[in-house]
């Protein structure tokens, strides 16, 4: 992802009956590759809405996310649904694990989107991340 992520001008909010209900306003946010950043706050403060965007699972009403050169906010759903199987990984809160399914095969599961067979280097990478 080469110059790691960059966000401007983020806006995200949710209509209720009430009315608008404001979840992210960020000017600016800017993080290196490689870098490992902690997000904390109370429950409702929008950590879960801030990922989702700059992961691409939900597109910002206003503004612009960055990974490198890839500027996900203007992608397509399909796009950024085959940039976020490329390039993004989520460890949950909870494991949310398949059943009947080894750790192994749960870890595997993505490359099946691709039609990527498991190949023993794949097993192995598999393994590798699990250790």
């Amino acid at each position: 992802m080469g110059n790691g992520l960059r966000a401007s001008n983020l806006i995200l909010g949710y209509c209720l009956a009430s009315g608008i209900q404001s979840v992210l306003d960020i000017e600016e946010l800017s993080v290196a590759a490689g870098a490992a950043v902690g997000i904390t706050g109370p429950s409702g403060s929008g950590k879960t809405s801030l990922l989702y965007v700059l992961a691409g699972l939900e597109r910002p009403q206003y503004g612009t996310v960055r990974w490198g050169e890839t500027e996900i906010s203007r992608l397509s759903e399909a796009e950024r649904d085959r940039w976020r199987r490329m390039n993004v990984g989520m460890v949950f809160q909870d494991f949310h694990l398949l059943p009947g399914m080894t750790i192994t095969q749960n870890v595997l599961v993505a490359t099946t989107f691709d039609r990527v067979s498991d190949s023993s280097a794949l097993k192995d990478r598999a393994r590798s991340l699990l250790t």
